[in-house]
């Protein structure tokens, strides 16, 4: 009698890498608003993974995590405290979103535009 022993087969998986232009500004408060950039990777299961820079370029990239069903999107940015976003994909792709950190009560709102590269 043999014992056949099975490995693991890793499935092709489908996935999606997006650039974006953000905007996160202050709903009460500043009305300048935050810049920076998302590079997102997201697989066919709606999982995202990647990566926040701030547009001025002095901050490390800080990852995030979320995720997409249908039109519907979530993302998490830690960045020290979590930023997290909650929204919608419009049909050109951009993010429009309410966001808010663990630690305080600000909200505000979250956009950011589809874009061929950073």
């Amino acid at each position: 009698m043999s014992i056949t022993t099975a490995l693991p087969v890793r499935a092709i998986v489908a996935s999606s890498h997006k650039y974006y232009h953000t905007t996160l500004l202050e709903e009460f408060g500043s009305v300048i608003p935050y810049r920076g950039t998302l590079d997102l990777l997201t697989l066919d299961k709606g999982v995202i993974s990647g990566y926040y820079r701030g547009a001025d370029g002095t901050d490390a990239p800080v990852v995030v995590h979320g995720g997409l069903d249908k039109q519907h999107i979530w993302l998490d940015i830690a960045d020290g405290g979590t930023l997290h976003v909650v929204g919608k994909v419009a049909n050109d792709g951009s993010i429009f979103a309410r966001a808010w950190y663990d630690d305080n009560n600000t909200y505000y709102t979250f956009k950011a535009k589809l874009v061929d590269q950073l």
